[in-house]
Order: structure tokens, then C-alpha cells, then sequence
């Protein structure tokens, strides 16, 4: 089975290809395994490489980062109010958004960021307007804690499911490195 996000996770790898010197290759993995390994890259020379796999997360709708220059409020406040907070709610304006804190079952350890973590794997978002890239370093600095939020469990396949309070894993976008770039707008249609 094809992955939804194909064509997303093309896009980010041929963009850092193409624009980062130390990246070596990348390669989009279009074959659906539920895994973290949506891109493949290896980073480093040709003589001392090592590999790295990224788990790449499309934002649909249209939502970008940022518009001229300034995080887009919907990161700062909006999606506050559509969360309920675990833990201490992080400082007003903290850009933020999640991954997967948990599986479809309430499983921590087969939630998204703990795989994400235990395969020392890095995670982008992709929106209209660029790319927030985030290194295992980066992504653990930038876990602010966890949160509700009331949604399908996953949007692919168009699940018609009921929807649920899932846990998140909240992320500071802001300890992220953004990429500004234009991806095809299609990438982002639900």
C-alpha cells in the first residue's frame, strides 16, 4: 500500500537534497509500514556518512508557520484552546504542535514520538510555507510535555471513525530549524 503523504515526503527530500550540501541522499519511502522512516538520508562525506531516518508530518488545510516573519497565531493561541493539558502548559505565545503520543490503543511505547525517539530518528512538519526540521537533539529540547486533543486517530485512508481524546507529545516549533520554501499547494488538500 502507497503511503498518503507520498508525494509530502518526496518534496522534503528532494528539498534537502538539494539545498543541504551535507545531506548525501535522500529517498522517499512510499510503501506504507507504519513506521518512522518516511525519508531516508544519509548526511556526512561520501568517505564518513552515517544514515538517518525521518518521520515526516504534512499539516493539511493549508496552515502555515508563519506570515511575514511572525509564527502564525493558530500556533501561538488557537491551539491552546482545542487542547487539555497534562502537564504544565507551556509559556503564552510558545508556538506548538504534536505528533502521536500514543497508539490507537493508549500505548506510550508504541506512540509515534517514543518510536520516533528510540530510532534516534529525526521529524519534520510541512506547510505551505516550509519546513520545520527537528534532530533528535532538537526534538527532545523541544518537548514541552503532554495533552488531549479530541480527533480521529488517524486521517489516512479517510477514516470515518468516531473521534477520541488521543494524547499528544507537544512540541515548541520555535526549537525547530525552519526551512522557508513553496511546496506544490496540492501536497496540502484533504
Amino acid at each position: 500500500m502507497v503511503k498518503t503523504d507520498c508525494e509530502a515526503n518526496k518534496f522534503v527530500a528532494n528539498y534537502l537534497q538539494e539545498n543541504y550540501e551535507w545531506i548525501i541522499r535522500a529517498i522517499a519511502s512510499c510503501e506504507e509500514n507504519f513506521g518512522v522512516d518516511d525519508v531516508n538520508f544519509s548526511a556526512g562525506t561520501e568517505e564518513n556518512h552515517f544514515n538517518v531516518e525521518l518521520e515526516n508530518k504534512t499539516l493539511l488545510g493549508g496552515w502555515q508557520f508563519k506570515y511575514d516573519g511572525d509564527w502564525n497565531p493558530y500556533f501561538t493561541t488557537g491551539i491552546y484552546n482545542k487542547l487539555c493539558f497534562k502537564s504544565t502548559q507551556p509559556p503564552a505565545g510558545t508556538p506548538i504542535y504534536f505528533v502521536n503520543a500514543t497508539d490507537a490503543h493508549g500505548d506510550f511505547a508504541r506512540g509515534k514520538f517514543q518510536r520516533i525517539l528510540d530510532a534516534h530518528a529525526c521529524l519534520s512538519f510541512l506547510a505551505p510555507d516550509g519546513i520545520i526540521l527537528f534532530n533528535q537533539k532538537g526534538l527532545k529540547e523541544a518537548f514541552v510535555g503532554y495533552a488531549d486533543y479530541f480527533v480521529r486517530h488517524t486521517t489516512a485512508f479517510k477514516q470515518k471513525g468516531k473521534r477520541l481524546w488521543e494524547t499528544k507529545a507537544i512540541l515548541d516549533l520555535s526549537k525547530g530549524r525552519y526551512l522557508p520554501c513553496t511546496p506544490p499547494i496540492e501536497l496540502f488538500e484533504k
